[in-house]
C-alpha cells in the first residue's frame, strides 16, 4: 500500500495534520479510527486517512492484515492512493447545465385578430422596453442579409430558396420558423420540418428551442423516413399492420430473403452453386424501387411491355430479338420477386427502410380522411437539403402542401451527394414546374471560406455543366466571400494514387506558414 495513505473522497481540500477539513472529517492516526471496521465505515462516509499505515496498525498487530487489505481495497477501487507522500486528490469538476440562450420573441409583440388571415402584425415596438432589450422580432430577425431577410419573412405560397454552402441556410429554416410562431401565422403544431439526417434534425430542434419561448415544442421537426413511421403507425388499423411494426435494417433484410428464399421465383438470380449470392443486390434493387416511387404493379406492368415489345421484334426477325427477349424475362424475374417480397413483408408484420415513405404515401393517395387530415395539420412545411430528396420524398411533400401551397424547400444542386439513393436535380426543376408563381431566393453570401476557396470550388463545380441550374435556369449561384482574411493563401492541388497516401498527407503538419487551402483529388477516382 505504501508507507502513507491519503484518501479524500468527494472534498476539494485535504489538510495535513490531524486537523479536520473543511466540509468534511479528517482522520488522522490518533483520531480512534485505527480499528478496520471503523476504518472502512469511515472511509466509505468520505473521510480521509493521512497516517502511515505502521503507525495505524502497530498499536493492533493482529489487525495488520485485515486493516492492511481493507484500506488497499478501498482505496484501489477509487485509484486514490498517494505513493511516498501526502496527495492531494481533485474531485471531478461538476459540469453545470449550460443555460439556454433564447430570443424573447413575444414580450412585447401585441398581435390582431388579422393575423390568422396573413396580414402583418402591428403593435410591435422597436424601442427598448423590458429593461433596455430589443423587442423580439427585432432580436429574432437581427443579423439577416437582404436575401436571408426575405426568405425568412415570406409571406405564404411556395418559395424556393438556392442556398451555396455556408450561406447560412439552416439559420434561414430555424427563424422563418420562429417567425412563422412569433406572427402567429402558424401554431407550432402547424409547422412540418423535414431534413435528412437525425443529427441535422437534432440541430434545428435545438435552435428553434433557442428562437421561440420555453413550452412551445410542438412543432414537428425529423428526418423524412421518421416522419413516414410516424404516419405510418398512426394510421397502421387502416393500413393492416400491427400497431408495434416492425422495421427491419439493411442486414436484416437480406438475412429476411435468405429465409424466404425459396418463396421467390428465381432462376437467374438464385444460381444452384451460390443461392445466396444475389440477395444484396436484390435488397439494393427493392430500395430503390421505393425510392423511385415504383410500386410492384408499376414495375410488373414494365416488364410485361418488355414482353409486349419483344413479340413484335421476333415477328419482324429483328436481329436484336433474342438480346431484347433476355432483358425481357430477367426483369419479368425481378418484378416477380419485388412483388412476392412485399407480400411476405406484408405477412410477417414487417417494414423496411424505404417503406417508412413509400407506404406513408401510399396512405396519403389512396385514404382521403388521411390526406385531408394530415393537410389541416401541418399547413408550413419546410424542406432542407431539398436536392437530395427522391421521387417518393417529392411527391410525399407535394401532397401534403397541395391545397394551401405553403412549403418552403431549401437547396442547393451543387451539394447532391445522394445520387445513388435516387435524389436527383429533376426535383428543383420540377418544384418551379409546379409551382410556377414560386418565389425564389438566393443566397450567394458566403461565411465559411475564403475567396481562393470558394474560386476554385466554382472552377470545378463548372465542370457539371449543362446540368446545373445556373445553366438550366439562369440562376446566378457564384459565392462571394464575406469573410475578411487578408492576403489569402492560394489553393493548391494535390493529387493521390491511392486513399492511404491522402490519409498519411492529411496526417502531416501544416507548415510554418500556416495552413493553406488543398484540394485533394485522387487519381485512382479519375481525378
Amino acid at each position: 500500500i505504501g508507507p502513507l495513505v491519503a484518501v479524500h473522497l468527494h472534498r476539494d481540500v485535504l489538510v495535513p495534520g490531524g486537523q479536520p477539513s473543511p466540509g468534511g472529517e479528517h482522520v488522522a492516526g490518533e483520531s480512534g479510527h485505527d480499528r478496520p471496521e471503523a476504518l472502512e465505515e469511515h472511509l466509505f462516509r468520505g473521510g480521509v486517512v493521512d497516517a502511515p499505515v505502521g503507525q495505524l496498525v502497530g498499536r493492533h498487530p493482529p489487525a495488520h492484515a485485515e486493516l492492511e487489505a481493507a484500506v488497499g481495497e478501498l482505496v484501489e477501487h477509487r485509484d486514490l492512493v498517494g505513493e511516498a507522500q501526502q496527495v492531494r486528490v481533485h474531485p471531478r469538476a461538476r459540469v453545470e447545465p449550460r443555460v439556454l440562450e433564447q430570443i424573447p420573441v413575444w414580450l412585447d409583440q401585441v398581435a390582431t385578430a388579422g393575423d390568422r388571415a396573413g396580414v402583418a402584425p402591428v403593435g410591435i415596438p422597436i424601442g427598448d422596453e423590458a429593461g433596455g432589450s430589443a423587442s423580439g422580432l427585432e432580436a429574432l430577425l437581427g443579423g439577416l442579409n437582404r436575401e436571408q431577410l426575405r426568405a425568412v419573412t415570406h409571406e405564404a405560397g411556395p418559395l424556393l430558396v438556392v442556398a451555396g454552402a455556408g450561406t447560412g441556410k439552416t439559420q434561414v429554416i430555424t427563424r422563418r420558423i420562429a417567425w412563422l410562431v412569433a406572427t402567429r401565422r402558424a401554431r407550432p403544431s402547424e409547422i412540418l420540418a423535414l431534413t435528412f439526417t437525425d443529427k441535422a434534425a437534432a440541430e434545428m430542434q435545438v435552435r428553434v428551442d433557442q428562437l421561440v419561448p420555453y413550452g412551445y415544442t410542438d412543432t414537428a421537426i425529423s428526418t423524412f423516413h421518421a416522419f413516414g413511421d410516424r404516419i405510418v403507425r398512426e394510421h397502421a388499423l387502416e393500413l393492416g399492420l400491427p400497431s408495434d411494426v416492425r422495421v427491419l435494417t439493411r442486414p436484416e433484410v437480406v438475412i429476411f430473403l435468405r429465409e424466404h428464399l425459396f418463396a421467390f421465383d428465381l432462376r437467374a438470380y438464385r444460381p444452384l452453386g451460390d443461392p445466396t449470392r444475389f440477395l444484396g443486390a436484390l435488397a439494393a434493387l427493392f430500395s430503390r424501387c421505393k425510392d423511385e416511387d415504383v410500386p410492384p404493379e408499376a414495375y410488373l406492368a414494365h416488364a410485361e411491355r418488355l414482353r409486349a415489345e419483344v413479340a413484335v421484334l421476333e415477328t419482324a426477325a429483328d436481329p436484336e430479338a433474342a438480346a431484347r427477349r433476355d432483358e425481357a424475362e430477367r426483369q419479368a424475374e425481378l418484378a416477380g420477386a419485388y412483388a412476392r417480397y412485399q407480400a411476405l413483408l406484408a405477412e410477417s408484420g414487417f417494414l423496411d427502410f424505404g417503406d417508412q415513405v413509400a407506404v406513408a404515401l401510399r396512405l396519403l393517395r389512396e385514404s382521403p380522411a388521411a390526406r385531408e387530415g394530415l393537410r389541416r395539420r401541418f399547413r408550413h412545411i419546410l424542406v432542407d437539403e431539398f436536392q437530395d430528396t427522391n421521387r417518393a420524398q417529392s411527391e410525399l411533400v407535394a401532397l401534403l402542401a397541395e391545397p394551401h401551397r405553403n412549403v418552403t424547400v431549401v437547396g442547393d444542386d451543387d451539394q447532391s451527394i445522394y445520387r445513388f439513393r435516387g435524389a436527383a436535380i429533376s426535383n428543383i426543376l420540377e418544384f418551379r414546374s409546379r409551382y410556377p408563381g414560386a418565389r425564389t431566393v438566393v443566397l450567394r453570401r458566403n461565411y465559411r471560406s475564403a475567396k481562393p476557396v470558394l474560386d476554385a470550388s466554382y472552377r470545378l463545380i463548372r465542370f457539371n455543366d449543362p446540368d446545373r441550374l445556373e445553366v438550366r435556369e439562369g440562376i446566378a449561384k457564384r459565392l462571394r466571400a464575406e469573410r475578411g482574411v487578408p492576403d489569402p493563401a492560394p489553393v493548391r492541388r494535390e493529387a493521390f494514387a491511392s486513399g492511404g497516401e491522402e490519409v498519411d498527407f492529411r496526417g502531416k503538419p501544416p507548415g510554418k506558414g500556416g495552413e493553406t487551402p488543398v484540394m485533394l483529388l485522387g487519381e485512382d477516382l479519375g481525378g
